[in-house]
């Protein structure tokens, strides 16, 4: 994931998901580490479209800019 790249429509910035994080004890118990707090919500959301085979609305929108390149 790219955190220089601007938020979108939801205003959530890539760095606050990126660093969405706390601290937990390893799983053979020596010492700690970072877990993603956002992760098991994000995956929740797409198994939830998945099972019932649709895409939201405002998902499908899209701003499109052609960037034509000259001098190749």
């Amino acid at each position: 994931m790219n955190i220089a790249s601007s938020p979108g429509f939801d205003t959530i910035t890539p760095t606050f998901i990126k660093c969405a994080t706390k601290r937990v004890p390893r799983h053979n118990g020596r010492g700690q580490e970072n877990v993603n707090v956002m992760a098991p919500h994000i995956a929740a959301l797409f198994n939830m479209l998945m099972t019932q085979a649709r895409v939201p609305k405002s998902w499908k929108e899209a701003n499109l800019l052609l960037i034509i390149r000259r001098g190749q």
